[in-house]
């Protein structure tokens, strides 16, 4: 795999004046929101130098930040094929579908991003959310546990406590299914015993004739038996529905201690070498 990666990244273009100069216009354009003049740009750089891949990465940008994520994701995979070292295109093909919920392609965009770029963290924390939106508890707990060996930044303190919630919460649905399976079934109750045979009743003995009821004991009113019916007056009580209302990030050149924010933001980052898109 390494070899190949080398021998296409050997490969890979190298981009002409023109198409380096259309692209720094492309990268000036995309940081001031001149999404539609960035996209131009972009293309007269591919032009100049087609399969570029830093171009094509760009390009992507541009189209995820005008929200059209399917051409901006055609976009990053396209990058990803020119150059399999571009690990800032790898990053942005794992953030964008992840934000489509193809978690299986951006788990493996993560994968990769990781492997070339096992410092940062943040390519870690995004593993870790596509594995557990999969429904992969041990691939995800691991994924977080190396964000937060990785992550030293202080800004990241919520993404910490994220992460420590999320391994306690995965911990313990593992473990809850591992103790159920373990239970061990109810003790078989012993068979009934058998009963005796029942025993011949006597024959019923003649009663005596009934005696004539006195007169005065016919005209006495009957005793009184009434009997107050009861009540259940007690209320269930509805039990309370939980909400829960899921979260990503936004974009920062790689190079800079500011850091996008995992769970809210829709926009993907530069794509010069030294920035990179969505976290």
């Amino acid at each position: 795999m390494n070899a190949l990666l080398l021998a296409v990244t050997l490969a890979a273009v190298s981009p002409s004046p023109a198409a380096k100069a259309n692209f720094d216009r492309g990268e000036k354009a995309l940081e001031g929101q001149q999404y539609d003049t960035a996209i131009g740009a972009y293309k007269d750089a591919l032009t100049a130098t087609p399969g570029w891949a830093p171009a094509l990465n760009g390009m992507g940008s541009a189209l995820f930040r005008q929200g059209k994520r399917d051409e901006a994701i055609a976009q990053f995979k396209a990058a990803t094929e020119a150059d399999p070292s571009l690990k800032l295109a790898w990053f942005n093909l794992g953030f964008a579908t992840r934000k489509t919920q193809d978690f299986k392609t951006a788990a493996a965009a993560y994968e990769q991003y990781t492997r070339l770029d096992p410092t940062d963290p943040d390519g870690f924390y995004g593993l870790g959310e596509c594995y557990r939106q999969l429904g992969e508890a041990p691939k995800a707990i691991a994924a977080y546990e190396e964000y937060l060996k990785k992550e030293k930044r202080p800004t990241e303190q919520k993404w910490v406590d994220k992460a420590k919630e999320f391994i306690t919460t995965l911990r313990a649905a593992t473990g809850g299914q591992a103790q159920a399976s373990n239970t061990p079934p109810p003790a078989k109750q012993p068979d009934a015993q058998p009963q005796p045979a029942a025993q011949p009743q006597p024959a019923a003995q003649p009663q005596p004739a009934a005696q004539p009821i006195p007169a005065a004991a016919r005209a006495a009113p009957p005793m009184a038996t009434s009997s107050w019916p009861r009540r259940n007056t007690a209320k269930p009580r509805s039990p309370t529905p939980t909400r829960c209302t899921p979260t990503p990030r936004t974009s920062r050149p790689a190079s800079s201690s500011a850091t996008p924010t995992r769970c809210s933001a829709t926009t993907p980052r530069p794509s010069t070498s030294g920035t990179r898109s969505p976290s």
